[in-house]
C-alpha cells in the first residue's frame, strides 16, 4: 500500500508571494520549513492505494487536471497539525473568490 495525495501547484507569482511572506517568519520556530518548490494546495489525500492501482489513479487524475478551470483565491486563515504545540505541518486556508 502507498500513501499519497493529489495537489495543485500554484502559479509562480503566488509561490513567490507566499515564500516572501514566510521568509521573515522562518526564524521564529525550529520547524523544518518547506522550500518554495514544495509549496502546494492539497486537493485529496489517499491513505492506502494498492500498488497495482497507481497507474490507473495517475491516468484518472491527469484526465481530470486536463479539464481544469482557472480560479481566483486568497489565503484565509491557517493552522497546524496535529496542534500548535506539536506542529508537524503548518497549513493555510483558502478563500475561493466568486
Amino acid at each position: 500500500m502507498t500513501r499519497l495525495f493529489a495537489a495543485l501547484v500554484p502559479p509562480p507569482e503566488a509561490v513567490e508571494h507566499l515564500d516572501a511572506f514566510l521568509e521573515v517568519r522562518r526564524g521564529a520556530a525550529p520547524y523544518r520549513w518547506a522550500t518554495s518548490e514544495q509549496l502546494h494546495v492539497t486537493l485529496a489525500f489517499y491513505a492506502e492505494v494498492e500498488e497495482r492501482r497507481l497507474d490507473d489513479l495517475a491516468e484518472r487524475l491527469a484526465r481530470t487536471a486536463a479539464r481544469r478551470i482557472a480560479f481566483e483565491t486568497a489565503i484565509a486563515g491557517g493552522g497546524a497539525f496535529p496542534n500548535a504545540g506539536r506542529a508537524r505541518v503548518l497549513w493555510a486556508g483558502l478563500d475561493l473568490a466568486e
